[in-house]
């Protein structure tokens, strides 16, 4: 009897409540147009896919983690998601669960009028668009070292905005290498040992230049042999 309640209390805390896959809309905290992230797992860094506000998922389980960090041990709400073949949390505060009658009355809605939320799709894709790569030049790049064993890296530069759009944020692609001897420019010599997708927030008016600064981590890294490198891309550039 006492093992089978201990095992019913690790339950209630550790294991997420599954139920028949049900419709959830993504909702984003006030004031923000997100995207939302979708994390591979509760606690863990690692996006798996950026979310929209107003777009719709499906939900596979509610339920709470607990993960220690230097700002919070409370225990986490999140919620399961599915995404293709793949399964993704999101904080629970982001996801706004839809029962039959309000999936009937959404369906309804998007019969009878346009539909709001491919509206806020088409102009978060069109606020990607507006500020071309040739508009941006970026100086003094810089990813610190963790400051734990596999912690996450802060990617540091100068940002220089010549649109007429202000920034909002940076979509990048950050790579790292273990090298064997000198990295050649092309990375020949290199193994990829670990890469990131960041979106990184940004304030940067139009035709002025300000510091931007983001926090990223790369998961299962494995010990640098050679010589460590990076390298980066920007994948995208989102106007205010």
């Amino acid at each position: 009897m006492r093992y089978l309640f201990a095992f019913l209390f690790s339950c209630t805390l550790f294991c997420a409540s599954a139920f028949p896959q049900d419709t959830g809309v993504i909702q984003c905290d006030p004031g923000s147009t997100g995207p939302v992230p979708a994390w591979v797992s509760p606690g863990k860094p690692h996006v798996l896919e950026h979310l929209n506000c107003g777009q719709m998922v499906s939900v596979i389980g509610v339920g709470s983690y607990s993960t220690v960090s230097q700002y919070s041990s409370r225990p986490m709400e999140y919620v399961k998601i599915q995404i293709g073949d793949k399964e993704a949390y999101v904080d629970a505060r982001n996801v706004r669960l839809l029962g039959s009658q309000e999936r009937s009355k959404v369906n309804k809605t998007q019969i009878a009028v346009p539909d709001k939320r491919s509206t806020r799709e088409e102009e978060e894709r069109k606020k990607w668009t507006l500020i071309s790569k040739d508009n941006v030049k970026l100086r003094d790049e810089a990813l610190l070292a963790p400051i734990y064993t596999n912690g996450p890296r802060t990617f540091t530069a100068t940002l220089s905005n010549s649109s007429a759009f202000a920034v909002s944020h940076l979509h990048l692609l950050v790579r790292i290498y273990d090298c064997s001897g000198k990295p050649k420019s092309d990375y020949s010599n290199c193994e990829i040992i670990g890469e990131v997708k960041p979106v990184i927030s940004a304030s940067i008016p139009a035709g002025q230049t300000r510091l931007v600064r983001g926090s990223t981590a790369f998961e299962a890294t494995p010990r640098v042999r050679g010589t460590f490198a990076w390298g980066y891309q920007i994948l995208g550039i989102r106007a205010e």
